[in-house]
């Protein structure tokens, strides 16, 4: 499974929505590689966390590295709506390391 949190510090976000997709590459048309599942914003503080997260079949059915037994270099974004404007917070490389363990 991917599952990793996301803080953004001093925010208050609990109402907007977010969405995070994984492409083959930047700006890649149709279906995405993966949409992870963002949960719902909890305000800790004066701090907005969230989780995002892969499920452990979507994350063997990922596309391979270009060579037997190397890493697959794809691309991702984490986007916030509100007030049905969307902005892009992070983007960057999402990389899939070749596996070892088989258990």
């Amino acid at each position: 499974d991917f599952s990793r949190s996301v803080k953004l510090r001093n925010a208050d976000m609990t109402g907007d929505t977010f969405t995070a997709e994984v492409r083959l590459y930047p700006n890649a048309p149709g279906t995405p590689v993966a949409a992870m599942t963002v949960s719902a914003p909890v305000l800790s503080g004066s701090d907005t966390v969230m989780t995002l997260s892969l499920a452990r079949a979507v994350m063997e059915a990922m596309p391979q590295g270009p060579e037997a037994d190397s890493d697959a270099v794809l691309y991702w974004d984490f986007k916030r709506t509100v007030g049905g404007i969307t902005s892009v917070l992070f983007y960057g490389e999402f990389v899939v390391h070749a596996g070892v363990t088989r258990t």
